[in-house]
């Protein structure tokens, strides 16, 4: 360890690393790469074959008590109200995974981008040139309105998800642990009502690809999928696309500030902005505390036994 450097601490809860947590990613990766926070109780790995290793052996580290630190924890009964398939192992993440990909058809994205375009631009001619907050003002109301779009919710309806789906992620500076649950609960309670009118009227969405949609019942069978399941999926794509999409958002803007060479690039050539999206996402991803982007958790397996150990210490994350 580098003792000028000071000992190495990382806390995904710290804002002040949270800004720029690379170069403790570094530290990590050269002079402990198997880290132990003793503060929050977990290990993390940083260097790129640990993470590789951990991300794909389920077996080992599971995803079935979530990905999320902070719900990990959370008492089983509470846990299981929140819990979908990104809180699964196979061979169920399989299937619910595989479902939910049926519906997102790009048959869909391309019939909604004129309605997609017309809603940024519509946003864009609302803010102040002179100036504001890229991600207040614009980049927030976007996604939600999307995400409303595809499953079908009320346009009048979507500012209110859209509330309900910041509180669930936000976080108050010094209290960044605590989990928005009344805002997940809302959420689920609003989704399920929507079920009812859309059994009985089916339209071209998702949620009535997802009532329709069959799954093997593991006995040869097929069934539909259950009220629970349904909501589950419809909270997902509403809370995780929301999420990801405004974090992205957020570091494009930030980025290309950082970088106004490679923003001239995307000025004087559009036709590269598709390639610098997937840069971003490889460059930045989405680092936030609640967000498996960067900081995947998985929670450690007892080796040879069908349970989970408990304690701090068998608590796995990756930087």
């Amino acid at each position: 360890m580098s003792a000028e450097l000071g000992e190495i601490y990382y806390d995904p809860y710290d804002r002040t690393i949270d800004a720029n947590p690379h170069p403790v990613w570094k530290r990590m990766r050269d002079e402990m790469p198997l880290y132990h926070n003793d503060k929050y109780g977990f290990y993390a790995v940083s260097r790129y074959e640990d993470v590789h290793r951990m991300s794909v052996d389920w077996r080992t580290f599971s995803s079935a008590r979530g990905s999320v630190l902070e719900m990990i924890d959370l008492p089983s009964e509470v846990f299981a109200q929140f819990k979908n398939m990104l809180f699964e192992d196979p061979p169920d993440h399989d299937l619910h995974r595989s479902i939910l990909a049926r519906t997102f058809l790009p048959r869909r994205i391309t019939d909604l981008e004129p309605e997609i375009r017309a809603l940024c631009r519509g946003f864009l001619a609302e803010v102040d040139p002179a100036g504001f907050d890229l991600i207040r003002d614009y980049g927030c109301k976007i996604p939600m309105m999307v995400i409303g779009m595809l499953l079908g919710v009320p346009v009048e309806d979507r500012p209110y998800l859209q509330a309900l789906a910041d509180s669930s992620i936000h976080r108050e500076e010094g209290n960044e642990t605590d989990v928005g649950l009344d805002g997940q609960m809302k959420q689920l309670e609003y989704f399920a009502g929507m079920l009812p009118g859309r059994r009985a009227n089916p339209v071209d969405d998702i949620v009535s690809d997802l009532i329709c949609a069959e799954v093997d019942d593991g006995y040869g069978r097929t069934r539909h999928l259950d009220d629970g399941e349904l909501v589950r999926y419809m909270s997902l794509v509403s809370a995780a696309g929301n999420e990801t999409v405004t974090n992205l958002l957020g570091w494009a803007g930030i980025s290309l500030a950082r970088y106004p060479d490679q923003r001239q690039i995307l000025v004087d050539e559009p036709s590269v902005i598709g390639n610098a999206v997937e840069e971003l996402l490889r460059f930045e991803a989405l680092t936030d505390p609640g967000s498996p982007g960067h900081r995947g958790r998985r929670v450690v397996r007892a080796v040879g036994a069908g349970r989970f150990e408990n304690g701090p210490d068998h608590r796995v994350s990756r930087a």
